[in-house]
């Protein structure tokens, strides 16, 4: 009986063990790409008027950045404001020194008047939040 408790008990040992270095693991190397603070985003413009818009339209507009940082820059994650606004981005790092666009798709569909509406970009450097406007007014 005492050898089958003490069988047990490191069998659970080992694998508590094992489960606790793949965490590990996994955590430090999130922790390492998170933390690099050297990189920096800059927009170009963080404002875009798309003017008249027919209600129906979709249209597009770009946001040009830099990486004006140290090490490499990557948008993480946008959210629009709006399900009516739709951004696509490249999902890789930008090196140091390197420029990139961000699409953003309006549907004018069920809208009228005039529309503000924030697209917020995510970063891993700084600042890791930026906030950009489209304005349009859907006739």
């Amino acid at each position: 009986m005492f050898n089958r408790f003490f069988v047990i008990l490191i069998c659970f040992t080992v694998l508590a063990s094992a489960c606790n270095n793949l965490n590990s693991e996994t955590k430090n190397d999130v922790k390492v790409y998170e933390s690099n603070r050297s990189s920096k985003i800059q927009f170009s413009e963080t404002i875009s008027n798309l003017g008249k818009v027919k209600q129906g339209e979709k249209v597009f507009t770009w946001f040009d950045y830099k990486n004006v940082g140290d090490g490499l820059a990557l948008i993480e994650n946008i959210r629009a404001g709006c399900g009516c606004t739709i951004p696509e981005w490249d999902k890789e790092p930008v090196a140091p020194g390197e420029d990139q666009s961000i699409k953003v798709v309006f549907d004018s569909a069920g809208k009228t008047g005039v529309q503000n509406i924030n697209v917020t970009v995510y970063t891993n450097g700084e600042p890791g939040q930026i906030t950009l406007r489209i304005m349009a007014e859907v006739i």
